[in-house]
């Protein structure tokens, strides 16, 4: 899995993409996590081209259309 990797966002607070798995996992500033699975390495390329969220740029809205939409788990909180 490749390391967690912050996020400017006022409620993420990081994520990460585990190729073995091929899911994406994201924090949440409020403690929670979620596992997003049967993601490919190009959709986890496209979420990290919106995690400075300048320019118009916004991981929440990245993460609202192409990631809630599919199946996913919480996991455990990670604080």
């Amino acid at each position: 899995m490749s390391d967690f990797q912050p996020v400017e966002s006022s409620n993420l607070e990081s994520a990460a993409y585990d190729a073995d798995n091929e899911s994406i996992i994201v924090r949440f500033k409020n403690g929670t996590a979620y596992r997003y699975p049967n993601c490919s390495e190009q959709l986890w390329k496209d979420f990290q081209t919106q995690f400075d969220g300048k320019k118009g740029r916004s991981a929440g809205k990245f993460l609202n259309s192409q990631l809630r939409p599919r199946a996913y788990e919480k996991l455990d909180d990670w604080k």
